[in-house]
């Protein structure tokens, strides 16, 4: 039973999380939903499959999960299939890490370490993030100068999106959906509910960058490949972090450093949404441990 919960919570997670991506190739007219729901999925199932291990082994190292593995479960999914209906793109790891850390309060089981490490890499995300952006739009504007044809640039951007969605979606299903490997998934059925999810979830969510700025494959290019980089630097750290917060933060670096109009008004909602999830989820997590130790 927890393992089908741990499979539908995966395919929620990448049908959410992929909403980003997906939504941005479609308003930036690289390539239609359907197209970019499978072609983010092929390379979200490899992430699972090449890098998972990373993040699966140090958040299962780091968290007693034999002792919380159903709560953390049960309370993650209700969270997460409840912002999902809402149509609220949501950082599972802010999710599963804070209600695990809720759910580990009384037994002092946590690797406080490694908490605090997944702490700080939710609060510099964005701003990392945002800096690798901004220079990536510098880099690349200044290389673009040297060549004189519009139909070259754009070719070449528009190759550059579909090379940095690849990367962005590999580093989706090593970072954020290997995650629940840990959680009883195996490999193969986390490739599995990830595609599925990404079909089926991201054509009921309509959430994305485009929210903040305006899209097209050169800013889409620049901003998917600058998060992609960061979120595999923590990938390699074995530190689960925010798909949204990357993505989020490289797509208003750039757009900044191309001096193009943000929306000031949805960035503020959306970083509100970041700083609410992660104590919430924890009281949950608390609450909900403190009531199984009464009965």
């Amino acid at each position: 039973m927890l393992r089908v919960i741990s499979d539908l919570l995966a395919g929620a997670t990448a049908g959410n999380n992929s909403t980003l991506i997906v939504s941005s190739l479609r308003r930036g007219g690289v390539m239609s939903r359907a197209t970019a729901s499978l072609y983010v999925a092929l390379f979200m199932s490899l992430g699972v499959l090449v890098e998972g291990g990373k993040v699966a082994g140090a958040f299962s190292t780091a968290f007693a999960l034999e002792d919380i593995l159903g709560p953390l479960l049960l309370v993650s999914a209700l969270v997460m299939v409840m912002l999902t209906l809402l149509r609220v793109p949501v950082s599972a790891s802010q999710v599963v890490v804070s209600v695990a850390l809720g759910l580990s309060v009384f037994s002092y089981t946590a690797d406080i370490a490694y908490v605090c490490v997944v702490v700080i890499s939710w609060l510099t995300t964005f701003g990392v993030s945002f800096a690798a952006g901004y220079a990536m739009w510098r880099m690349a504007t200044a290389l673009v100068r040297r060549r004189a044809s519009p139909y070259f640039t754009l070719h070449l951007f528009m190759l550059l999106a579909l090379a940095s969605t690849a990367l962005l979606s590999y580093v989706l299903g090593a970072n954020t959906i290997a995650l629940f490997i840990s959680l009883g998934a195996t490999p193969l059925e986390a490739q599995v509910s990830a595609v599925v999810g990404v079909v089926t979830v991201s054509a009921f969510l309509r959430a994305g960058p485009g929210r903040i700025a305006s899209l097209d494959p050169y800013l889409i290019a620049v901003s998917f490949l600058s998060a992609a980089a960061v979120v595999e630097g923590y990938t390699q750290m074995g530190v689960p972090v925010s798909i949204m917060q990357a993505v989020m933060g490289a797509t208003l670096g750039a757009a900044r450093s191309a001096r193009r109009p943000v929306n000031v008004g949805n960035i503020k909602r959306i970083i509100f949404v970041w700083v609410l999830i992660p104590p919430i989820c924890t009281v949950v997590g608390f609450a909900v441990r403190a009531a199984f130790l009464t009965l």
